[in-house]
């Protein structure tokens, strides 16, 4: 997860780049994998007029769990491991507080913030 860079890719592995909380990672990866990119690995294009008019009309073909002789267990609701209980949007907090001081003096201040957040 988190790559941030494909080093080289071919036919048998990738070697990509990942973030980490301390950085960046080299790792390998055995192909077939499948991967999860960062925003930042690729500037998309825009599609063009035609492009966007052929995929309104493009054809498509639907398969069902039955046709993909796919485990009706493992399938929709019933097969997923979660359960969304509510959704929600959060509450936004754009409050913004100046510490000013000493280093000792800033961290007795974060302490003292993290207190009354906890």
């Amino acid at each position: 997860s988190d790559v941030c860079h494909i080093e080289k890719a071919s036919e048998n592995e990738l070697i990509c780049d990942k973030l980490m909380d301390g950085g960046v990672a080299r790792v390998r990866v055995q192909l077939p994998a499948v991967i999860t990119v960062t925003k930042d690995i690729n500037m998309p294009r825009m599609a063009s007029i035609a492009g966007v008019r052929y995929s309104l009309q493009a054809p498509f073909e639907s398969l069902t769990a039955e046709q993909l002789k796919a485990d009706l267990d493992r399938c929709g609701l019933k097969g997923s491991p979660t359960r969304v209980l509510r959704s929600f949007a959060p509450d936004r907090s754009h409050q913004a507080q100046v510490l000013n001081g000493t280093a000792q003096e800033l961290a007795a201040q974060v302490l003292q913030i993290g207190k009354e957040v906890l």
